[in-house]
């Protein structure tokens, strides 16, 4: 990937960049010449843009820019009223951006909460070549720049088609497993899915991993380009490399990593840690674990279930019926 497939990631942002912005940015510093990160932004005078890296393309506009954008690409009323709304245009960014991305062999989309591995080893020139998309959730998607993949958002297969979602204010979570996926599968895409991801569960006050299995002490971090889990298992340390760790609603405070530039850092629910220089052992995960007791986890998870449900009885006939329809695809998609 590093001489080969040029790869480019679209990422709107509107509002004040996160101070975790930092992080972010010191991490996929290390992408440089693999891919390329191109922001649109409100907030391009933040200090936190200062020291950017050559890999990270800023384009500034407001929300309202970015709006009229979008709908130059259609000839029907969209909707897009609020910025968390952009997510379910994120598989048409190679139609709507196909200016900006000409010159490059994938497009995709990524997410501000999160950190950079070593991507190019797991997503290489063979991957590229012999799959049309890379991965399925919002936080990481990479698109074939062709024609083929610049409109499959246009096909049939999702529990809603684009024109109804570009033209509801509801997010649909178009990107993800009842959207884009079952349409890439209902019409023949080669589609790499592989958990090479730490996918940070947004259920737990702790570090705990989606879909993967989970241990009582264990810690994810960064060092020197590439992320990593350690856990102690049968009193000795095992460890695992991903292409990126993603800490979705968790909002851990900056070590401001773009001045300090540790060689190494956990990925804390609160906050990043700086640990360079010191050695991952068995005390060291103990030190760090954030795990209190099984009881915890469980409570977190009830809260998590029932912040839900409440959310879904609060929500409106018409949203209720999408979520719906939303399950109902995803189950079958899973099975």
């Amino acid at each position: 990937m590093e001489n080969g497939k040029r790869l480019a990631f679209v990422i709107p942002y509107f509002g004040k960049l996160p101070d975790y912005f930092s992080e972010w940015a010191y991490t996929l510093s290390f992408l440089e010449g693999r891919a390329d990160f191109l922001l649109m932004t409100d907030d391009a005078k933040n200090p936190l843009l200062d020291n950017a890296p050559s890999n990270l393309k800023v384009f500034e506009m407001s929300f309202d820019e970015f709006r009229a954008k979008v709908q130059s690409k259609f000839d029907f009323k969209i909707a897009l009223s609020y910025p968390y709304k952009i997510c379910d245009y994120r598989p048409a960014y190679g139609y709507i951006f196909e200016d900006l991305l000409k010159d490059y062999d994938f497009w995709g989309n990524c997410d501000l909460d999160q950190i950079w591995g070593d991507v190019g080893s797991v997503i290489t020139d063979e991957i590229l070549e012999n799959y049309e998309k890379i991965l399925h959730l919002g936080h990481f998607t990479l698109y074939k720049n062709c024609e083929k993949m610049n409109s499959m958002f246009r096909n049939n297969g999702a529990y809603a088609d684009y024109r109804e979602v570009f033209t509801c204010e509801t997010l649909f979570a178009f990107d993800e497993i009842a959207g884009i996926v079952p349409i890439c599968r209902n019409n023949g895409v080669k589609v790499y899915f592989e958990t090479v991801y730490a996918d940070i569960d947004k259920k737990y006050t702790r570090v705990k991993l989606r879909s993967l299995p989970n241990y009582k002490k264990q810690i994810v971090y960064w060092k020197d380009g590439k992320v990593f889990r350690s856990y102690i298992e049968g009193g000795e340390v095992r460890t695992e490399s991903f292409i990126y760790a993603h800490f979705q609603k968790k909002h851990p405070r900056s070590i401001d990593a773009c001045g300090m530039k540790p060689s190494a850092f956990i990925v804390n629910a609160k906050e990043f840690i700086d640990i360079s220089g010191e050695t991952v052992d068995v005390k060291l995960i103990e030190k760090y674990s954030d795990y209190i007791d099984d009881r915890t986890d469980e409570n977190d998870k009830k809260r998590f279930i029932r912040s839900k449900i409440i959310e879904f009885l609060k929500s409106s006939p018409k949203d209720k019926l999408l979520w719906l329809r939303k399950k109902l695809k995803s189950q079958k998609i899973y099975r």
